[in-house]
């Protein structure tokens, strides 16, 4: 972004010096031929914030604001996703956070019952994937809900290599065997 300035004492070596106490504003530098320019980091949060710049030249300050708009509500997903489980099993953990000042507790809920012990605290998940026993993956979503906001967090688990070995049985009686009638099953 860049301001314009002008000045009744112009000075081609000397440029005003520019500071702010906001941490989002960054890259502040000048030119002789009147332009401050500077970063502006994306707001995160729900509401609009404002900086005050302050301008020193020569011993004269000025002060101007700038103003930033409010970012969209929403629940930011923070950790890895998605999320990637072995066939085993275990509790995964998912960070999230939520872009409203004083936001509650997103609730969450999942379809499958190979998902379970599924607890909330104000920015993470935790829940438990039971062991997959098939030969094969599978994936669920996790629905994110607050504030009338929602997003889904996927989970994949990994197939079974785990091959269940087959019985043959052969059979016979004892007593038709003794007897001479033959029976085998």
């Amino acid at each position: 972004y860049a301001v314009s300035y002008m000045t009744n004492v112009p000075n081609k070596s000397a440029t005003p010096e520019v500071t702010t106490s906001s941490e989002w504003i960054s890259n502040i530098t000048t030119d002789e031929y009147g332009t401050i320019a500077f970063d502006v980091a994306p707001n995160p949060m729900a509401e609009p914030r404002s900086a005050v710049m302050e301008v020193n030249y020569y011993g004269q300050k000025q002060e101007f604001i700038v103003e930033q708009a409010a970012a969209e509500p929403q629940i930011f997903i923070t950790s890895e996703t998605p999320v990637n489980m072995p066939a085993e099993g275990g509790t995964a953990t998912v960070s999230y956070r939520i872009n409203i000042k004083d936001a509650g507790i997103a609730t969450v809920s999942c379809s499958e019952e190979w998902i379970s012990s599924i607890e909330t605290t104000e920015d993470e998940i935790t829940f438990v994937v039971h062991q997959n026993r098939r030969n094969e993956p599978r994936t669920t979503t996790l629905l994110l809900e607050c504030e009338g906001l929602s997003t889904e967090v996927v989970v994949n688990q990994e197939a079974s290599d785990c091959r269940l070995p087959m019985y043959v049985s052969l059979q016979s009686n004892l007593l038709y065997d003794a007897l001479l009638i033959p029976n085998a099953g």
